[in-house]
């Protein structure tokens, strides 16, 4: 086999441009989403969500509803075990109903008469965090996590700290608030029971370690829960919690025929995973040269009605050469829907914040930001500050440096609020870049691999089919067996009952954590039918290779046999099994052998040219570059499909996403695509931006790849530092609208 960390250009699959099949179906319309299936009696279901942000439930009669015409039946928070009467949010599910129709049944959700004791309610991290705020009932009296998430190393007020520094910027920033994920659909659901098992067509991304929580609910084995994910439309880190399957579950049950549960857009967005809202107050020591000494932190990471953290910290840990560091992270709760993983988590927006503070210091330190930056930043012979241990790729300053390259950062920075364009408005630019921790191993994976008899794969996967990791996938799969891409297939995905164990599509993880099984997989394979070619060409398995459906000699490639033959002779199925590696060096790194622990993190940049109108408060992007570590690339249109797409969700994130609530009752009031607003392509010609693909291999991925869908998505900070450099003012908070900078200016 050729070597996995060899050259590119020994590849014949890997790196190159493949057809995605399964792609071809979402775009023609052909793909099974849950709302697609047509299936005889199939009822129609809705959900009754709380009309109060914080509550608890009195009674409730459902028997009007009951008695509606159509309806076939009715299910309350006292059948379902994940509902409540405790009621945290607007839109919390309480009932549900499944009728012969859409109308009937939301005919019948205005029939349940429900009682409610009404409580104090805060929908505003801010004032959630004040003494005598109103309790939003996650935690007993207290708005603010018990405990805070702390890291420590060295002594930020001993000898080397803080008393060390010549210049010391001690600043609050934020709030950075959230938005919600707003993707299209409506997280629909099909559900039917076959006997004592049930089939729950679902859209999570995560069917294995759901399936568990929804035997639980409905009280049967997991053998008997059977999840199936096909076409779940975009995630962006939503699809993560179980609104709809239960209910469909229960309803199906309690009715004898299949059930379909749509929520409607307000219920969706008010409901799905939003992002944290962050705010930040960091103590940062430097000497007069800009090394750091001391950085002391607190975040406070507003999770809704979870109140959990964000881990937001991590940017500014992983990446800032410090060696006397503190940090305390509490999580607030809201009574909002709950926080969940936008792409990248809480890094974009904890780098947002961190960004401000750095910039804050080089200013004070009369240094050019990108120089500081690169003055601060961890070099490649350093270990992993955290846990000293090696790290398997590193592209933090290739990606820098090539953001500074291509945008010509050098040249254009200029004092901040010191160049006016010809029409007036503002010119700004900015960088922004940091060691992202997205793209490494998550849980178990397990992958199964089978040859036909033709000579030809299939494989099955535990993976959701969110974007295109089939196709990397099976790039791989025949790179190692020796067959051609085209003969490869993904026959399933996110099916519980066929394929192994794929985890959770989060945290960039399948390239490295399923790939690396399927990897594992397909050497199986190989050495199946390596072993009986061998016999066959009276030849040890070291001596073969694979290549094209066929398998030769290496010494002398005329002798051969091919996959297809190999198969006709064989009188038992060769069915590959694999599990991902450990988080080990598979190609030494520095002085640190094969086998050696290791931490992943990926590099990524941008920079970002602006124009600011003074008047209106109006930002265009001129031009945006962002530059990421990729790893080895496995499939490029996939490589280019992410970047692209990072592009936009940066400039959504830096300027136009915010989730806004009525502070009289709780409520969302930007739920639909008419008031969430996003760019469009005239606000990012293609011209003005650019993406710039690094491949430094990865020690640890497969073939040296890793994931980089989050990492694409996570410097956005680059579009405020360039606002900030244009109107020569300290905007501290996000998202960048009109009135926020209005107000930086004097105006508003």
């Amino acid at each position: 086999m050729v070597d996995e960390f060899g050259p590119s250009s020994a590849f014949s699959s890997i790196g190159k441009r493949w057809p995605d099949y399964l792609g071809q179906n979402i775009v023609t319309g052909r793909y099974d989403f849950p709302a697609d299936h047509v299936m005889d009696g199939k009822l129609y279901a809705r959900i009754l969500g709380s009309p109060y942000a914080h509550a608890k439930i009195t009674s409730i009669d459902t028997s009007k509803a009951a008695a509606l015409d159509g309806v076939k039946a009715v299910i309350t928070y006292k059948d379902n075990p994940l509902w409540s009467d405790t009621l945290l949010e607007v839109d919390q599910q309480i009932a549900a109903v499944a009728a012969v129709d859409e109308n009937t049944a939301e005919r019948a959700l205005d029939l349940i008469s429900v009682q409610y004791n009404v409580l104090p309610f805060v929908v505003d991290p801010e004032q959630a965090i004040q003494p005598n705020a109103p309790v939003a009932g996650t935690w007993p009296n207290t708005n603010i996590s018990p405990t805070a998430s702390q890291y420590i190393r060295g002594d930020v007020n001993g000898t080397t700290g803080f008393p060390a520094a010549d210049v010391i910027v001690d600043e609050t920033v934020g709030w950075r608030r959230g938005h919600t994920h707003n993707e299209l659909g409506g997280d629909p659901c099909l559900a039917w029971w076959d006997g004592n098992g049930v089939h729950i067509w679902s859209s999570t991304r995560r069917p294995y370690a759901w399936r568990i929580t929804f035997a639980k609910a409905l009280g049967i084995p997991e053998c008997d829960c059977n999840i199936l994910t096909h076409g779940i439309g975009g995630s962006f880190g939503s699809r993560d919690i179980a609104y709809t399957e239960v209910p469909a579950a229960l309803l199906a049950k309690k009715t004898g025929k299949p059930v379909l549960v749509t929520l409607s857009r307000k219920q969706y967005t008010a409901q799905i995973a939003h992002q944290w809202s962050e705010k930040l107050h960091m103590k940062l020591g430097a000497k007069k040269d800009g090394t750091l000494t001391a950085l002391e932190s607190t975040w406070w990471d507003e999770g809704g009605l979870i109140g959990a953290t964000g881990t937001c910290w991590d940017v500014d840990a992983s990446t800032w050469k410090v060696p006397n560091y503190k940090k305390d992270e509490w999580g607030v709760s809201t009574n909002k829907g709950a926080s969940g993983t936008w792409r990248d988590v809480s890094g974009p927006p904890g780098n947002y914040l961190a960004d401000i503070v750095l910039e804050k210091m080089a200013a004070k330190l009369g240094m050019n930001p990108l120089d500081f930056r690169r003055k601060i930043f961890v070099t490649e012979d350093m270990t992993f500050q955290t846990n000293n241990q090696p790290m398997a790729c590193f592209g933090l300053r290739m990606a820098l440096e090539k953001a500074a390259e291509v945008s010509g950062y050098s040249a254009k920075y200029h004092a901040p609020g010191t160049k006016t364009l010809a029409d007036g408005r503002l010119h700004g630019i900015g960088i922004s870049s940091f060691y992202d921790g997205k793209g490494g191993l998550s849980g178990l994976r397990g992958s199964t691999i089978n040859m036909c008899d033709d000579g030809t794969v299939t494989f099955n996967t535990g993976g959701t089919r969110i974007m295109s990791g089939p196709v990397a996938h099976t790039a791989m799969i025949a790179e190692i067996i020796g067959v051609k891409f085209t003969d490869v297939r993904c026959g399933d995905f996110g099916c519980t009952p066929i394929a192994p164990e794929g985890g959770i599509q989060a945290g960039s993880t399948q390239l490295r954590s399923l790939g690396a099984a399927h990897v594992v997989a397909a050497l199986d394979v190989r050495t199946q039918l390596f072993a009986y070619a061998a016999t066959q060409l009276k030849v040890t398995p070291g001596e073969l290779d694979a290549k094209d459906g066929v398998i030769f000699v290496k010494a002398d490639p005329t002798k051969s046999i091919t996959h297809k033959a190999v198969m006709t002779a064989q009188t038992e199925p060769v069915i590959g099994r694999g599990v991902r590696w450990e988080s080990v060096l598979r190609k030494p790194v520095g002085n640190f052998p094969v086998g050696t622990t290791c931490t992943m993190r990926t590099g990524d940049a941008s920079a970002v040219e602006v124009a600011v109108d003074p008047e209106t408060g109006a930002i265009e992007i001129l031009s945006f570059i962002n530059a990421v570590d990729c790893g080895r690339i496995i499939e490029m249109n996939s490589i280019e499909g992410q970047y692209l797409c990072g592009l936009t969700n940066m400039m959504n994130q830096a300027i136009y996403f915010d989730d806004i609530y009525d502070p009289a009752t709780g409520r969302m009031l930007n739920f639909n695509f008419e008031r969430d607003l996003f760019v469009t392509f005239m606000d990012c010609p293609t011209e003005l931006n650019q993406i710039n693909i690094l491949e430094p291999i990865d020690a640890n991925g497969p073939f040296g790849s890793h994931g980089i869908g989050e990492p694409v998505t996570a410097t956005y900070a680059s579009i405020l530092n360039a606002v900030n450099n244009a109107i020569g003012q300290w905007i501290t908070t996000g998202p960048l609208t009109p009135q926020v900078v209005l107000k930086a200016l004097g105006k508003a």
